[in-house]
């Protein structure tokens, strides 16, 4: 959920923005540049839950219980597009910032399956075949549901062919709670004739192929206890480079196919109640960090091979850190290195982990609420720069 832009579009309790170049050293320093300082929050547009009955979707807007928040470009215009956990995805137009307006969705097209509650994550990426689509986790259904964005520019749930595209896994998306969908180059065509890449799309000889993959976060059975040897908490990759072959399945080898690798939780590991999860590269190398809620750390895994995922270092919460309780987390280089910003809700604060290295990854800076502050229970932070100097905005 954190690797994303924030975007304010329902009720918000609080949002703090911390100039990220003190919180690295842990000492909360003046500003050098008074010039390009920030000085404070000014509130613009907003939009709220208004659903009027299920019977009129076209009139109402859907954002009951927001989770998650992702922005894309889309013909020159600027959308966001949240996870309501009571009422699914729904698209708002923000490109004027002042004036900000919901996407009608008609009722035959809404999330009618797994079923329209319980949405903890959402990503979009654009495919292959240059239309757009939207990977939603839902943690009440224990799946992932593709939807495809319609000419009209409403969410298309319910596609042409009648069906909905999703996967449905009670034993390994139980509970899914993110989800981010990436890129990877699957070498170049070497083919005289051009490569299909999509039904009805091809590249030239030469030129690459890309392939998409969802990472989902899964909770898990919480109530099994470490003392097994593992949660059922499950870092999962699947191929959804096609979304049209998506099986629309709750079992057997259409799913089975899809499923390209994952990593459980074990006692070695810091993933028991994965709450969120960050995409980041560095190098040719693609890598996941993890928020563990309920092992109250974050765990690095590479994700570069989507068959063979490894899981790399990890931190655990001390009672000299920041993350009892940790819930998401945003990555931003500086001087160059990579730091994470994780939100540490039960902390109450924010902790800085130098994950340069993911194989030795370090705590850096940290910054726990007081009777200034507003970092009581954080649990969403995103990471956004300006002229050279980079911010955390936690929530």
């Amino acid at each position: 959920m954190t690797r994303r832009w924030a975007v304010v579009v329902a009720a918000v309790i609080a949002v703090v923005v911390i100039a990220a170049s003190f919180l690295v050293t842990g000492g909360v320093a003046a500003d050098s540049h008074a010039d390009r300082t920030a000085v404070g929050i000014t509130v613009r547009g907003n939009v709220v839950d208004t659903e009027a009955s299920q019977a009129n979707r076209v009139a109402s807007t859907y954002l009951e219980q927001v989770q998650d928040v992702v922005v894309y470009e889309e013909g020159g215009k600027r959308f966001a597009v949240t996870a309501g956990n009571n009422e699914g995805p729904h698209i708002v137009d923000i490109t004027d910032v002042d004036n900000i307006l919901p996407m009608p969705q008609p009722w035959n097209n809404a999330p009618l399956r797994p079923s329209n509650s319980g949405a903890n994550g959402v990503d979009t990426w654009v495919a292959n075949d240059g239309n757009r689509y939207f990977a939603v986790a839902w943690g009440a259904s224990n799946a992932l549901q593709i939807f495809a964005l319609h000419s009209s520019g409403v969410l298309w749930g319910n596609w042409s062919n009648g069906s909905n595209k999703y996967i449905v896994d009670s034993g390994r998306l139980q509970l899914a709670n993110d989800v981010f969908v990436y890129t990877l180059q699957d070498g170049t065509c070497q083919t005289s004739a051009g490569c299909e890449v999509f039904p009805g799309t091809s590249v030239n000889q030469g030129e690459p192929i890309y392939k998409q993959y969802a990472v989902v976060a899964s909770v898990g059975n919480l109530g099994q206890g470490q003392s097994q040897g593992f949660t059922g908490s499950e870092v999962l990759i699947y191929d959804v480079t096609n979304p049209n072959a998506l099986c629309s399945c709750s079992s057997g080898s259409g799913q089975t196919a899809l499923l390209k690798g994952s990593v459980k939780d074990a006692g070695s590991l810091e993933l028991f109640g994965a709450a969120g999860l960050t995409y980041y590269q560095q190098g040719d190398k693609h890598y996941a960090l993890v928020t563990a809620e309920s092992d109250n750390g974050v765990q690095i895994i590479d994700i570069t091979d989507p068959e063979n995922p490894v899981a790399r270092d990890y931190l655990d919460d001390t009672t000299s850190l920041e993350l009892r309780s940790a819930t998401e987390s945003a990555v931003y280089s500086v001087g160059g290195r990579l730091y994470a910003v994780v939100a540490g809700a039960d902390d109450d604060g924010i902790q800085i982990i130098d994950i340069t290295d993911p194989t030795d990854i370090t705590a850096a800076g940290k910054l726990a609420d007081t009777s200034s502050l507003l970092l009581d229970q954080p649990r969403g932070v995103t990471v956004h720069s300006i002229l050279g100097l980079h911010y955390a905005i936690v929530a």
